[in-house]
Order: structure tokens, then C-alpha cells, then sequence
């Protein structure tokens, strides 16, 4: 899988995955996020978690939506300071496909 993160450098993004037995209630932190970038993902469920830095205090975001997924979107999240501006959004998408040369007969 691939990922997005749209945000400017107040934000931070941990994706959490269930361990039983593990860390935070049984969440460990498979992959940490700062600001704006790109990457990829291991295949599987994560749950995510922002927060954005105010005044040297990080704060979690006031709301947190799911925006409608389009075609080829697994999830699009949308994490809001106090005024309800989408200022972080996340987007994972499925790894494309290999190109496959076409079979010569």
C-alpha cells in the first residue's frame, strides 16, 4: 500500500496495529509520519493517530472524518484544528499493479 500525508509541519501521524499483548492497550506503533510526505505500508489494518504541535504541546485533533474514498482510495482521513479546516489529510491507496509485457504468441 501506499500513503500521503498533506500537512504542514505541526502534525505528526502514528499508524498503530494490534498485537496482542502489545504496548498501548495492545496498539505498537508500526509507522511514524512527520508533516508532509510519502511512502509505503505493509499490507494490513492500522489505525491512525494525529496530533499537531500547538505552542510546544501536542494536541489532539479536534475532528477527525473520513472522506468519501474514490476509485483506487482505501482510505481518505481528514484530521481538523479547532476551526474544522481539514489540515491534515491521509490517503492510502493499493501498490499499482506491475505492468505485465504482453505474451507474444
Amino acid at each position: 500500500m501506499s500513503y500521503e500525508l498533506n500537512a504542514n509541519s505541526r502534525w505528526h501521524l502514528f499508524l498503530m496495529r494490534f498485537t496482542p499483548g502489545g504496548g498501548q492497550d495492545g496498539f505498537d506503533i508500526a509507522k511514524e509520519i512527520s508533516s508532509s510526505s510519502k511512502g509505503s505500508l505493509a499490507a494490513g489494518r492500522y489505525f491512525a493517530v494525529a496530533l499537531h504541535n500547538d505552542g510546544g504541546r501536542w494536541i489532539c485533533p479536534a475532528d477527525v472524518s473520513e472522506r468519501l474514498a474514490g476509485a483506487g482510495i482505501i482510505s481518505n482521513l481528514c484530521f481538523a484544528e479547532s476551526d474544522g479546516v481539514c489540515a491534515a489529510k491521509f490517503t492510502v491507496r493499493p501498490e499499482a499493479a506491475a505492468a505485465t509485457p504482453p505474451v507474444s504468441p
